[in-house]
């Protein structure tokens, strides 16, 4: 599947919140899969986040990174770019919304807001 970057970075607590409340086994190993995915999804977006900065930036003793105020336009374009580019998810479904009506768990309306790249509303 794919999905924007900027939603899937978005979304990271969400997906958090959601792999660790107690589902069936299939659920679970959906939502598990969608986890790892973004994880990865994010740990390749700051790696570039942080190389931009880098860029366009200072290091002080700490290693503490300042982006330039001549740079900061710059560097904000950067990222607005990187978090509309699309990213594949390998192997990741959308989830039907119908697999959590059995669920004993209550989920909050942000959770499934910050979702809904993931979530199918129509199965």
């Amino acid at each position: 599947m794919k999905a924007k970057i900027g939603d899937v970075i978005a979304s990271m607590k969400a997906i958090d919140e959601l792999a660790e409340m107690g589902f069936a086994a299939k659920l679970s190993y959906r939502i598990g899969k969608a986890c790892r995915k973004a994880l990865l999804e994010f740990k390749d977006y700051e790696d570039a986040r942080l190389k931009s900065l880098k860029q366009y930036g200072t290091v002080d003793k700490d290693g503490n990174i300042t982006c330039k105020k001549e740079n900061v336009e710059k560097f904000r374009e950067e990222m607005n770019s990187l978090m509309e580019e699309e990213c594949e998810l390998t192997g990741v479904e959308k989830i039907p919304l119908s697999m959590f009506d059995n669920e004993d768990v209550k989920i909050k309306p942000a959770v499934f807001g910050a979702l809904f790249w993931l979530i199918d509303e129509k199965k």
